[in-house]
C-alpha cells in the first residue's frame, strides 16, 4: 500500500490563481492517480491510499523495483504541467513492514518541495516477505573427517616444591658445618681512627648584623557611620566619575552569547519559510541541505530531527532551535 499523505513547497507553476496539484503513483504496470486538490498552491493535501495487488509472476523485487511519483497541475486548457517527480526505494518497507518518510521532488535537476508518504508491504497469498526469504541449505563438499587419533598424554607438571628449610630444635646442633670465625684486633686495621665529635660553630650576633624593625606606620582614621565623611577624605574614586546611574560592564562571555542568540534567531527565520513561528520536517531538510548534507538518508535526518524536538510535537520552537544552536555552532 502507498499512502500519499501531503506535498509542500512544490513549484509554482501558475502565474494567476493557485495551482491544482495531483499525483501519480506508479509500481511496475501498475498507476494510480489521486484526486485533485483545487486552488492545493504549493501545500497540498490528498491524504489518499492506493493498493497494488500483484500476482506471482510479477512479485515486487525491492532490490530491482522502485515507486514512482510525480506531481502535476491540473490545467483546464492545455496539458497538465509537471510539479516534481521521485523515486522511492521500498526496501525498508518490505524488511520491516512499513516506512513513514518525506521524499524530495525534483524538476530539471534541482529540488521542488517534497511529498510525504507513508508504505506497507502486506505478503499476498502464495507470496514469501523478502526479509524472511528461506535461506538454501548448505551441503559441505568436505569429506568427512575420520576419526584422529587419541589425545596426547598430559605433560608432567613441574616437579613439587622441595620442603622448606626447619630450624633444628633447642639443644641439637645443625647438620651443617659452622662457620670459622675470624678474629679481628683494632690495632690491625690499617686505617686511623676517625674522630665522632663535630665542631662547635661560632656565635652569630644577630642584632649586629640586621637592622632593626620599622616603625609601624600610622592607623587610618575610621569615621562613624552615623556622620558623613569630611571633604575630599575618599581615596577611591566612585565607579561612575560622570554622574548618572552606574551599570557593571558587560563580560566578554556575556557579549559572545548574546551575538550567538541573535545568529541563532536569525537562522531560524531564514529557514521558517511559512513564518509559522516552527521549523517542520521538511524545512529541516531544507536546512540539512544548506548545511551540504544533501545525500544524507531521510531516517537519519529525522533521528536529527527528534533528538532536537525536545518536548516530541513534529515541529521545532524558537526555543529548542536557539538550544541546540548555542550547543553544536
Amino acid at each position: 500500500n502507498v499512502t500519499v499523505v501531503e506535498a509542500t513547497r512544490l513549484r509554482d507553476s501558475q502565474t494567476f490563481g493557485k495551482q491544482d496539484p495531483y499525483t501519480e503513483v506508479k509500481l511496475k504496470d501498475y498507476s494510480f492517480r489521486s484526486k485533485t486538490h483545487e486552488d492545493g498552491g504549493v501545500n497540498p493535501r490528498w491524504n489518499e491510499c492506493f493498493k497494488f495487488q500483484m500476482d506471482s509472476s510479477k512479485q515486487f523485487n525491492p532490490a530491482v523495483d522502485r515507486v514512482f511519483i510525480s506531481v502535476f497541475n491540473a490545467n483546464a486548457l492545455g496539458k497538465d504541467n509537471t510539479l516534481g517527480t521521485a523515486e522511492v526505494d521500498a526496501s525498508k518497507a518490505v524488511r520491516s513492514g512499513s516506512d513513514d518518510l518525506q521524499v524530495l521532488l525534483g524538476y530539471k535537476n534541482k529540488q521542488q518541495g517534497n511529498v510525504h508518504l507513508i508504505l506497507r508491504w502486506i505478503p499476498g497469498p502464495g507470496q514469501t516477505p523478502v526479509g524472511n526469504a528461506a535461506q538454501p541449505s548448505r551441503t559441505s563438499s568436505l569429506p568427512p573427517q575420520t576419526a584422529g587419533p587419541t589425545a596426547p598424554p598430559v605433560y608432567p607438571s613441574f616437579p613439587p616444591p622441595q620442603p622448606a628449610y626447619t630450624m633444628p630444635p633447642p639443644g641439637r646442633s645443625s647438620s651443617l658445618p659452622p662457620m670459622a670465625q675470624q678474629a679481628y684486633t683494632t690495632s690491625s686495621s690499617p686505617y686511623p681512627a676517625v674522630s665522632t665529635a663535630y665542631p662547635v660553630a661560632p656565635a652569630v650576633n644577630v642584632t649586629s648584623q640586621y637592622p632593626s624593625a620599622p616603625p609601624a606606620y600610622p592607623a587610618v582614621p575610621s569615621y562613624p557611620y552615623s556622620t558623613s565623611h569630611p571633604p575630599n577624605s575618599n581615596p577611591y574614586p566612585s565607579a561612575n566619575p560622570v554622574g548618572g546611574n552606574s551599570y557593571p560592564p558587560v563580560t566578554q562571555n556575556q557579549s559572545w552569547q548574546r551575538n550567538k542568540e541573535e545568529e541563532a534567531m536569525r537562522a531560524f527565520t531564514t529557514f521558517d519559510r511559512d513564518g509559522s513561528g516552527y521549523i517542520d520536517k521538511s524545512e529541516f531538510l531544507t536546512l540539512l541541505h544548506h548545511l551540504g548534507h544533501v545525500g544524507i538518508p531521510h531516517d537519519t535526518a529525522f533521528v536529527i530531527f527528534d533528538m532536537v524536538d525536545v518536548n516530541r510535537n513534529n515541529q521545532i520552537s524558537r526555543s529548542e532551535f536557539r538550544d541546540c544552536y548555542m550547543a553544536n555552532f
